[in-house]
């Protein structure tokens, strides 16, 4: 991975009935990457009960009783955060995991409405139950012509697709899969490969990589289950569950692994999204312990130890309250929103029909630093202030009328491209003094 260091970048000048002064406020660091992230394989990751507050326990032990090198790597060479929201309204297995799947709500107009956590019947999906088609991030990997899989820890996933032992549900399969109008047909099949096992003890890695060594797939999505398993039976939190979340962080380094040694063509090509469907379910001491849960997106390119409300700040917020009981305003960072960051990361749409984030604007790098190349004046009142961008996103000009306290309104916003110069038009105005600003967004 490529490790970077925060840069920023800011200028000010102003523009008075006496002429121009102009000043520079810059800190500079190493050069990001220059556009978004595009990988080739992306694996999402669903670690099952693993509640973000006690995530955060163990990152803040300053002992190594409970060593987890791997999920430490997550956080120190990605972005991330451990207070991402669940659905609001339940925090049950399957209802969860059909909404990271589809990327959509359980309840309302656009949910998905499956409710049961239990096995789905033969021929039970979540088209059948919702009365409409209901597409997911199979469908959208699959259509572009990717190969698909999945390995869950839990029976109740031949809800997406089914195999000999587990023949209920089939979402996605070659019955109940939609057609195929995008490009080339590659059918209705939409998982190429499935596995599904309740071992514990990593045989859903191990499957995973041995199957990804000989036919890679370009998207694959992992469901682990110690953490819930232990929850239930030893207490969310308790010496055993802590014990059980070294034992996934151990299977984390072994995708690592596979990324950096075992398959050449992943390694600097490859993202991991690493998130849970709930937390404590028993008996939660707060809202928190349940409904938070950890997001982590490492690959080349993410800003390296980023927080992701951090990267997010205009348009992501810590939920105000656990559970959320809205939908409505700025909303929390949703688990329910790796896979059409995935399919982002992948250099495809989003899922259609879904909801959290439907317009793949979860940022995980840095904004472009704007350099200012020149200011010119047209002799008529308008200035033209030239500058680049290291990368690729969105450069926001903003006046204030005083430094002291300053609020800044933002007047124009400029798409910009790596080393492709850009300009914004100034027209002098009336104010006798007026300061501007330029920065990444």
């Amino acid at each position: 991975m490529k490790r970077n260091c925060p840069q920023t970048a800011r200028w000010l000048h102003w523009l008075c009935a006496g002429g121009l002064v102009l000043g520079w406020l810059v800190t500079g660091a190493q050069a990001q990457d220059p556009t978004l992230p595009r990988v080739q394989y992306a694996i999402v990751i669903s670690v099952d009960g693993l509640g973000g507050v006690y995530l955060s326990n163990l990152f803040a032990r300053v002992d190594n009783t409970y060593p987890i090198p791997n999920f430490k790597r997550l956080k120190n060479e990605g972005a991330s955060t451990l207070a991402a929201h669940i659905d609001n309204n339940n925090y049950e297995t399957l209802p969860n995991h059909t909404s990271i799947v589809t990327a959509r709500p359980r309840d309302g107009v656009n949910g998905h409405r499956w409710t049961s956590n239990s096995d789905p019947l033969v021929g039970q999906t979540i088209h059948s139950v919702k009365g409409s088609y209901v597409a997911g991030v199979f469908d959208v990997a699959h259509d572009n012509g990717l190969r698909t899989g999945m390995y869950a820890n839990k029976t109740k996933f031949s809800l997406f697709d089914t195999n000999t032992s587990y023949p209920g549900g089939g979402s996605y399969n070659a019955v109940n899969g939609a057609l195929d109008i995008t490009g080339e047909d590659n059918g209705r099949d939409k998982i190429d490969t499935t596995f599904i096992n309740t071992a514990l003890g990593g045989i859903i890695v191990n499957t995973f990589i041995a199957q990804q060594k000989t036919n890679a797939m370009q998207y694959a999505f992992l469901h682990i289950n110690e953490p819930d398993s232990y929850g239930h039976s030893s207490g969310w939190g308790s010496a055993t569950w802590n014990s059980q979340v070294v034992v996934v962080d151990t299977m984390v380094g072994k995708i690592f692994k596979l990324i950096e040694q075992d398959v050449p063509a992943m390694n600097g090509n490859t993202a991991i999204i690493l998130t849970a469907d709930h937390g404590n379910q028993d008996n939660p001491p707060t809202g928190a312990h349940r409904y938070a849960v950890p997001f982590f997106v490492w690959c080349p390119g993410v800003a390296a130890g980023a927080d992701l409300y951090a990267l997010n700040a205009s348009n992501r917020k810590v939920a105000s309250t656990y559970p959320m009981t809205t939908y409505t305003g700025l909303q929390p960072i949703r688990n329910a929103e790796a896979n059409n960051l995935a399919l982002q990361l992948l250099g495809l749409g989003p899922i259609p029909g879904s909801t959290f984030n439907y317009a793949q604007d979860l940022k995980v790098t840095l904004p472009p630093p704007p350099v200012i190349t020149g200011i010119t004046h047209d002799g008529h009142g308008t200035f033209t202030i030239s500058g680049t961008a290291d990368r690729s996103g969105k450069v926001v000009l903003g006046m204030t009328p005083s430094l002291t306290l300053p609020a800044w309104t933002p007047i124009q916003t400029n798409a910009v491209s790596a080393g492709v110069p850009f300009s914004f038009s100034v027209p002098q105005g009336a104010d006798p003094q007026t300061f501007f600003r330029l920065m990444g967004q």
